[in-house]
């Protein structure tokens, strides 16, 4: 497995992919570190979903957000896009705590971030805010998309939000 570790006053601005992942994809299997100070802004996917990032699904993929990170105006365009900032496919972890903004990003579902597949965990901890994020369909700042079951259920803990969260179930 790959990891990669973002630090200290990175940013990301203006990147665009026609299919997945305007910014970085995360191989499945992979794990990622962002934090101190990183800005993440103005990135887009043209055809498909996340604006910034992805996280492939099987084996899972790990995602740590942290520290004075901010995502502004990030989008995926396409008719059916999901994840303005972040898509999150079945199996793997995204953690975000300690600062972090999500601002005008954008997508058809899941303003912010997105929640594709069975057997997710999505966990939003002190200090993250979502703000002004809009989804033409569903989510404004979090959408959750899975089949549920007793042993895999998706899971979203959120600490502050200003838009609206909606999960959805087959």
């Amino acid at each position: 497995a790959s990891a990669l570790n973002v630090t200290d006053r990175v940013v990301f601005t203006r990147c665009k992919a026609s299919l997945h992942a305007g910014v970085l994809w995360l191989e499945a299997g992979s794990s990622a570190h962002i934090h101190r100070d990183v800005d993440v802004s103005e990135n887009q996917v043209l055809y498909s979903d996340a604006g910034a990032i992805m996280l492939d699904g099987d084996p899972p993929s790990h995602l740590y957000i942290g520290h004075h990170v901010r995502f502004e105006r990030n989008s995926a365009n396409s008719q059916n896009g999901k994840g303005g900032a972040i898509v999150v496919q079945a199996k793997s972890t995204l953690q975000v705590s300690d600062t972090v903004v999500f601002v005008d990003n954008s997508a058809n579902r899941g303003g912010a971030v997105a929640g594709v597949g069975s057997g997710l965990t999505l966990t939003f901890e002190s200090g993250v805010t979502f703000s002004r994020n809009a989804a033409l369909n569903k989510g404004g700042a979090i959408y959750i998309f899975g089949v549920a079951s007793e042993d895999d259920t998706p899971v979203c803990e959120a600490t502050t939000a200003t838009d609206a969260v909606l999960p959805t179930f087959l």
